[in-house]
């Protein structure tokens, strides 16, 4: 009918409007830090998109409940994703051992066979960006924009990060422990260009690790316990 449809429409554009307020605070906190009030003064370090926890926490309530209402009534988001953010149609930072480590990451969900890896490419809609990332049981991707999306994840999400040991590369550490999250960096191979390598390799002691992490958290959420917190509900869907 007309009403429902503009019922829907009015939905949609609330919604677009306040993904577009939460990019915008979040482009703020990330890139207006006043590096002058750090002049002269020494040992003083800031950390570029560094936003405050409050802040990160606000925007996930808000974002997640916006997610939520156009599930469906009373249905609950189950965390049965395992989410992987390729980078091949990117720029920088394509990691060379993608498929190598997507085997690795199958491997070791195979003993819960409703759990699914999914390859996340960045190329949808917000909504369904925060509706995938809401069931995510745990993330893996190389350092990138992609990772902004674990703004959606609820606490206890495993984050592995495949980065870099830079200080100004620490952004989602910082927004994975403000929001609870479970997170670990894996390290990529030394480069000198940094980030802004067009291919980025990750040495096979790191994947066997990324592999050994994925197992122990999927593991641990099976048996009701957390690497992070003492106990959480035993997830009956893995």
């Amino acid at each position: 009918s007309s009403s429902s449809s503009n019922t829907r429409s009015q939905s949609s554009s609330s919604f677009a409007a306040l993904a577009d307020q939460a990019a915008a605070a979040w482009e703020a906190l990330a890139t207006n830090l006043d590096t002058s009030t750090a002049a002269g003064k020494a040992g003083t370090q800031l950390l570029p998109s560094v936003a405050p926890r409050a802040a990160l926490r606000y925007a996930r309530s808000r974002l997640t409940a916006s997610v939520g209402r156009h599930r469906t009534a009373g249905a609950a988001a189950p965390r049965r994703k395992i989410v992987f953010l390729t980078r091949k149609t990117e720029s920088m930072r394509i990691l060379a051992q993608e498929d190598d480590l997507l085997q690795r990451m199958q491997a070791a969900v195979a003993p819960w066979p409703k759990l699914e890896v999914v390859v996340f490419d960045g190329k949808v809609p917000l909504r369904e960006a925060g509706t995938l990332f809401a069931q995510a049981a745990a993330v893996v991707g190389v350092h990138g924009g992609a990772l902004a999306n674990i703004l959606f994840c609820p606490a206890g999400t495993l984050v592995v990060e495949l980065g870099f040991r830079s200080q100004r590369a620490r952004h989602y550490a910082h927004a994975a422990a403000a929001l609870d999250l479970v997170y670990h960096r894996a390290l990529l191979q030394a480069d000198p260009r940094g980030i802004g390598a067009h291919t980025v390799h990750l040495p096979e002691v790191e994947a066997q690790r990324v592999q050994s992490l994925l197992t122990d958290h999927l593991r641990q959420l099976h048996t009701g316990r957390s690497a992070q917190s003492t106990t959480l509900p035993p997830h009956a869907e893995l």
